[in-house]
């Protein structure tokens, strides 16, 4: 990977109350709204996604240099919002539980790595939020 890196997003209006396209190069468009809009993605849950999807993908990028044999992922996020001083409101903080089936044996490392992946993210350590990690490590057959 060779830094600087950049991303570019591009949201075009549908014309449609709320109701909007995102648009990244090489992906397909994705429809976007308002969390009170109702059918669409909004803003607010992708926020809180790419925290867990962050988190997710640098586990992974740990566990496969460590050679972490992992049997299971899978995760929930949940977030809660709070008034923000001077009126709006923000994100209080944001809670990802993993759950990851490992060996028996590897358990510690994975503990390690998914404190390791906590860590590192990107998305988490680029929020004002607090991002707190649960993880419950499974030892698997």
């Amino acid at each position: 990977m060779s830094l600087p890196m950049s991303y570019r997003t591009e949201y075009r209006w549908t014309g449609n109350g709320v109701e909007g396209e995102e648009k990244m190069p090489g992906y397909p468009p994705v429809a976007v709204g308002s969390p009170n809009g109702g059918k669409n993605l909004d803003p607010e849950h992708l926020f809180v996604a790419a925290a867990e999807v962050c988190l997710a993908n640098t586990f992974f990028f740990f566990a496969e240099k460590t050679r972490l044999d992992v049997k299971s992922y899978r995760s929930t996020s949940d977030a809660a919002l709070e008034p923000a001083p001077g009126g709006g409101f923000r994100f209080k903080e944001i809670v990802i539980k993993p759950v990851i089936e490992v060996s028996a044996e590897s358990a510690d490392r994975a503990n390690q790595m998914i404190d390791r992946a906590h860590r590192y993210c990107l998305v988490s350590r680029s929020m004002s939020c607090p991002v707190r990690v649960e993880p419950d490590i499974t030892p698997g057959s």
